[in-house]
């Protein structure tokens, strides 16, 4: 009779055994499984350390001031002489023989629009330039030579040198125009002036605000360290518990666990 009992009960405790070590085993994939998914979240997220949201703002209004100095009427203020145009406006620029239009026969030559031209180009340039800035202040990317590019404001001082070119261009352009004006005065001893207006003081103020940026970026102290003690430490943790799960056997590849015997 007790080797009958024994017998019946031996099927039961094997089954048991059998659906706890598979359950334990589920368990244990599912554990690895989010691990692994905690870990690579947390590698592809960008640190918050590298990103600039003030040096990001000012980016924004950049992008604004050369936009609107593009639609801007004013850039340049003509008194006196025969030109019928009081404002000259960047985006006029744009239509095709320009110089031979009635309006600016005592006003502008070939070589103005040339000019002008060049500084509607820069300016398009300098938008991309600044926003590539504005991507890399906002996003904050960990990638070695985006980084580098990032913190020494690479973007922000192709800007300035496009605005500082733009405006040094508009100063020549004056000069130009200045003699066209003299060459059709009025009267002998009238006045003839050119001078900046809106759209100038624009293109200005963007290069004024891509210094302060580059100030930001360049001024801002960093840790010495690529990577914060604790995140480093937790990295090694998930290093070691990954190499110690990758050489232990599964569950499943366990032999069962002996009968019981009372």
């Amino acid at each position: 009779m007790p080797s009958s009992n024994s017998n019946s009960t031996t099927p039961a405790t094997t089954t048991t055994s059998t659906s706890s070590s598979s359950g334990r085993s589920r368990r244990h994939r599912h554990r690895r499984h989010r691990h692994h998914r905690h870990r690579r979240s947390r590698q592809i997220r960008p640190k918050i350390t590298e990103r600039n949201l003030v040096a990001a703002i000012m980016g924004m209004v950049v992008i604004a001031f050369l936009i609107a100095a593009l639609a801007e009427q004013k850039w340049f203020r003509l008194h006196g002489g025969k030109c019928d145009k009081e404002y000259i406006g960047a985006y006029e620029f744009l239509t095709p023989h320009v110089e031979d239009a009635p309006s600016m026969e005592y006003c502008i030559t070939s070589q103005v629009v040339t000019i002008m031209r060049l500084n509607i180009g820069f300016i398009f340039l300098s938008i991309i330039s600044s926003l590539i800035a504005f991507f890399l202040d906002t996003l904050g990317p960990m990638k070695h030579i985006v980084k580098t590019i990032r913190r020494h404001s690479v973007g922000n001082i192709i800007t300035v040198l496009f605005c500082v070119t733009i405006c040094g261009f508009c100063y020549w352009v004056t000069t130009l125009m200045e003699v066209v004006l003299n060459n059709y005065k009025l009267a002998q001893g009238s006045k003839v002036s050119v001078s900046y207006d809106v759209g100038f003081y624009l293109v200005a103020g963007a290069g004024s605000l891509s210094v302060i940026i580059s100030a930001t970026n360049l001024l801002r102290r960093y840790s010495a360290f690529e990577v914060v003690p604790r995140e480093r430490l937790m990295d090694d943790w998930d290093n070691f518990l990954e190499a110690e799960l990758r050489g232990a056997p599964h569950f499943d590849e366990l032999p069962p666990p002996p009968a019981y015997t009372p």
